[in-house]
C-alpha cells in the first residue's frame, strides 16, 4: 500500500504549526492558551498511540528492536504496543514510575480511567477513634503506605473490604504492650503464624483470601 503524498514523511514542522510559537504565547488569552494545552495534552497522546502501531509492525517484520530498549520511553511504547499500557496513563504518571508500574498490572481500559481523574477508594484507620473510614482519592495523591494497601502483591486493586481485611490483620501498635504481636501467613491451603495472635487477625486473612465471605455478605 502505497502512502498519499502528504503522509508519505513525518513532517515535524506541520505538527508544530498546531501549537502555539514563544512569541505568540504571551499574547494569547487564557482561554487560548488553555485550549492549547489541551491540545497538546491530545498530541502527546496520539503520537505515542502511532508510535506503538510503528513498534508492533517492526516487531512482525522481525526487526531486531532491542537497542531501542535501553531508553525508558521506547519501553513505554512497546508497552502500549504489547496492549500493557494505555497511552493516556502514560502521559498522566510517566513521571511517577513505581506508580505507573502498578497500574501498568490493571486492564488499560481502566488505567485510562485513573489517568482521566476518576478517583479510587482507599480505606483509613482514624488515629484518635481506631475506625476504619473510607475515602475516595485520586490514585496520584496516594502515599506510599496507601498505594501499598489499595494495590495487592497480585497487582489487583484490593476493594474496600478487602482493604478493611488487610488493615484489621495488622496489629494495633500499643504502647503499652511488652511483647510484639504475630502475624497471618496462609498459603497453599495452610495457616501458620510467626507468634500470638487474636482471633481477629485470623479471621480477616481467612476472609481476605477467600475461606470466608465478604463483610456484609
Amino acid at each position: 500500500m502505497q502512502l498519499a503524498p502528504d503522509r508519505a514523511t513525518v513532517d515535524p514542522a506541520a505538527i508544530e504549526a498546531l501549537l502555539p510559537q514563544q512569541g505568540q504565547i504571551e499574547q494569547m488569552t487564557t482561554e487560548d492558551l488553555r485550549q492549547a494545552l489541551d491540545v497538546s495534552r491530545r498530541l502527546s497522546a496520539k503520537i505515542l498511540t502511532v508510535a506503538a502501531m510503528v513498534w508492533r509492525e517492526l516487531e512482525r517484520r522481525g526487526e531486531d528492536m532491542t537497542p531501542y530498549l535501553e531508553d525508558i520511553a521506547y519501553r513505554r511504547v512497546r508497552d502500549i504496543a504489547g496492549g500493557k499500557l494505555a497511552p493516556e496513563a502514560v502521559m498522566k504518571f510517566g513521571t511517577r514510575t513505581r506508580l505507573l508500574d502498578r497500574i501498568a498490572n490493571l486492564p488499560p481500559a481502566e488505567q485510562k480511567k485513573l489517568a482521566e481523574g476518576e478517583r479510587v477508594t482507599v480505606v483509613e484507620r482514624d488515629p484518635e477513634t481506631k475506625k476504619l473510614d473510607e475515602r475516595k482519592l485520586p490514585v496520584e495523591s496516594l502515599e506510599k503506605s496507601q498505594l501499598n494497601l489499595l494495590f495487592a502483591p497480585s497487582g489487583e486493586m484490593r476493594t474496600p473490604d478487602q482493604q478493611r481485611a488487610v488493615l484489621t490483620a495488622t496489629p494495633l501498635k500499643h504502647p503499652e504492650a511488652d511483647k510484639p504481636r504475630g502475624r497471618v501467613f496462609i498459603a497453599r491451603g495452610k495457616l501458620r503464624t510467626d507468634g500470638e495472635v487474636e482471633v481477629q487477625a485470623v479471621i480477616a486473612a481467612l476472609r481476605e483470601k477467600g475461606f470466608l465471605p465478604p463483610l456484609g455478605k
